[in-house]
């Protein structure tokens, strides 16, 4: 269940709001 962790990160950002799906379908 890392790839929740990272995606959680990434929510945090408004930058990469728009890009959480993707990184977690590349994991």
């Amino acid at each position: 269940m890392r790839i929740t962790e990272i995606f959680h990160s990434i929510q945090g950002e408004s930058s990469y709001a728009g890009q959480p799906c993707v990184f977690v379908r590349l994991t």
